[in-house]
């Protein structure tokens, strides 16, 4: 479709960044009136865990600046750039600097137009091309202003805003489904075994070390090989699956200790904030980071039970617990060699199993709908606003 362009900046009442917390020192509290940064709108919607508070005298000095209302868009311009949020009900929170505040002209702007347009952008990498900063990227408000909006008539606008938001309705019901077989799991976990720490059932409790099997590294016989390596970058900690792997050549004998890894091995990264990318290999012949422990489970306990446990919140509070270091928090392998695990009966164990690989074939059709349903979406994003 082509249609007639204007830049943002003219279709805006205003556009500002959020309070700059640290020149207007800002004393935060656990409780009061929140104020939100960027994270707290990436995951598609409001999410107020985690939030940094003010009290009523700040509040009240800033609201009429920092406070959004119905239908003003908040754009994340350091973090996810380009992520947005169309504010749905007035909230009494604030918004920080790292994010813009916009007030369109909703005479020549329909909010959620603008909303998938600015999703469009996003998955395009569009803003990818104005980066500025040194360490900490960000997008200025310049840019943002001068970004080109394409612009139908108003009664346009809306039909492709419904058009889009039927088909994300669609995407976002498969990927609430996603989550429901993840949470089953989990709950079906503590339903047979209880809080793996707390340990109510009073299952026989073991060191990881004596359930599990050593794990070799390369020596000087890998030299000249092609290895395929992988680290923590490598996990995708939606799904607990390796998405990516690094292919060369081993011109020199090892730097440093690497792990040889075997299908089924359980990897367990050891450097925060990524303590929650646990994955299992699907395969022989990867080369893992010495950033993972490697739990090789033996054949008297079931793989599966064991991924469960080490993915369930109590285990991950407790890892977070106990990492060290200020700059580059990490967990020291002597910390999780201590670790002592529930064992109960492999009987049970596999019957856990055995339902949880019924869940997961449920999963694997319900992510071939998301799938679908993303593509849909793209197609449909491409179709409207690609030309």
């Amino acid at each position: 479709m082509r249609f007639e362009f204007d830049i943002l900046k003219n279709l805006v009442i205003d556009m500002h960044q959020g309070i700059n917390t640290v020149a207007d020192k800002l004393m935060f509290q656990e409780t009061g009136f929140p104020i939100i940064q960027s994270k707290n709108i990436t995951k598609g919607f409001l999410d107020l865990t985690d939030v940094k508070c003010l009290d009523e005298t700040d509040y009240l000095k800033y609201q009429n600046k920092y406070r959004p209302n119905i239908d003003d868009v908040l754009v994340c311009n350091i973090g996810t750039i380009g992520k947005s949020l169309k504010i749905e009900k007035v909230n009494e929170f604030l918004i920080a600097w790292n994010l813009f505040l916009i007030k369109i002209k909703k005479d020549k702007l329909h909010p959620q137009y603008f909303i998938f347009y600015l999703e469009y952008l996003l998955q395009t990498k569009y803003f990818d091309k104005f980066l500025t900063g040194g360490t900490i990227k960000f997008i200025n408000k310049k840019t943002m202003g001068n970004i080109p909006i394409p612009l139908p008539p108003l009664p346009e606008q809306k039909r492709i805003a419904d058009l889009l938001d039927a088909a994300d309705r669609l995407r976002q019901k498969d990927k609430a489904l996603l989550e429901k077989y993840d949470q089953l799991a989990q709950s079906l976990f503590l339903e047979m075994f209880g809080d793996p720490v707390k340990n109510e059932k009073g299952w026989e409790v073991k060191k990881i070390t004596n359930l599990t099997e050593s794990v070799k590294n390369i020596d000087n016989s890998y030299k000249n090989n092609f290895i395929e390596y992988i680290d923590i970058s490598s996990i995708n900690n939606k799904d607990f699956s390796i998405t990516s792997s690094t292919k060369f050549q081993l011109k020199d004998k090892p730097s440093r200790a690497q792990q040889i890894l075997m299908k089924d091995d359980i990897l367990l990264s050891t450097v925060r904030p990524n303590l929650k990318n646990i994955a299992i290999v699907n395969e022989d012949g990867y080369i893992g980071s010495t950033g993972f422990f490697v739990v090789r489970v033996k054949n008297d306990l079931s793989r599966n039970f064991v991924f469960r446990l080490l993915t369930s919140d109590s285990i991950t509070d407790y890892f977070s617990s106990i990492t060290a270091g200020a700059n580059y928090p990490a967990l020291k392998n002597a910390d999780i060699k201590k670790l002592e695990i529930i064992v109960p009966p492999i009987d049970l164990q596999n019957q856990f199993a055995e339902q949880v690989q019924l869940i997961e074939q449920q999963k694997e059709l319900a992510k071939k709908n998301l799938k679908k349903s993303e593509e849909l979406f793209g197609a449909l994003m491409g179709e409207v606003f690609g030309g």
